[in-house]
């Protein structure tokens, strides 16, 4: 079985990783890119589907957006 906790790749092995609205492992993107990789997160904005929530919630809320990967140690924030 393979997520983004669980890479089928080999130590070292990538240049760019790219994980859009997934779970993100720190220490196994830490892991899988080469020193002077890249890793590009895309997550969903304050507004996320809050229209369809607003269909469906008595009381929407926002999503909370967190920059938790750029807080690890060896990844930076942009």
């Amino acid at each position: 079985m393979a997520d983004t906790f669980r890479m089928p790749v080999i130590d070292e092995r990538v240049d760019v990783l790219l994980a859009h609205f997934s779970p993100v492992s720190a220490a196994e993107f830490r892991r899988v890119v080469k020193p002077g990789g890249v890793v590009l997160v895309g997550c969903p904005a304050e507004d996320y589907l809050f229209a369809f929530k607003e269909l469906l919630y008595d009381s929407p809320a926002q999503h909370e957006p967190t920059a938790a990967l750029a807080e690890e140690d060896g990844f930076a924030g942009l």
